[in-house]
């Protein structure tokens, strides 16, 4: 869903949880005909699905606003040159997409690797280009983790754009996002 040129997605599993209520409120409405089952349930289903909305557009209106800020003070990093004294430190990272996981709900995790080492890379939604296994992509975000636990350093992602060469190719065939467990 695009609101005001910014994509927004519902997380699967919160769709899937707001039919399951839906589902509740009309068979409760069936079995005991009180409305007030129709007077709750409606706006309560509207709230679930309208709530998580406005923080994603909210969230990303203001990574589009702050993005050319970042950029400006970001450094290129590869994957070994990311340690827990990073935190707070803006990064650009180049690599190719490993795994994907969290897309249920719109919070993805990618492990991204390039020539020295892999990287967690996490976002708060859906980038607006989806892109699966195998993709080259740039990463603009903020090195996070506990001082001093060298396992727990990730990026948190602002932007995650498929790299010009990675566009080139997407032209040419169909991607298809693997699932791992």
């Amino acid at each position: 869903m695009i609101i005001k040129g910014i994509t927004v997605r519902i997380p699967p599993l919160l769709l899937g949880l707001t039919v399951l209520f839906a589902v509740v409120c009309a068979m409760s409405f069936a079995e005991s005909g009180e409305w007030i089952y129709v007077w709750m349930g409606v706006p309560l289903c509207i709230v679930l699905l309208a709530f998580p909305l406005l923080l994603m557009y909210s969230n990303e209106k203001q990574v589009l606003k702050n993005k050319d800020a970042v950029r400006a003070a970001a450094h290129r990093v590869k994957a070994h040159q990311i340690t827990s004294s990073m935190r707070g430190v803006p990064v650009i990272f180049e690599g190719e997409v490993v795994k994907i996981s969290g897309l249920q709900m719109n919070k993805p995790t990618y492990i991204i690797k390039d020539g020295s080492g892999q990287v967690a890379v996490r976002r708060f939604a859906l980038p607006e280009r989806l892109f699966g296994v195998g993709a080259h992509v740039e990463v603009l975000g903020t090195v996070y983790g506990k001082v001093g636990n060298e396992r727990s350093v990730f990026i948190n992602a602002l932007t995650i754009t498929p790299t010009a060469a990675a566009v080139a190719e997407v032209a040419e065939e169909k991607i298809h996002i693997k699932k791992y467990n």
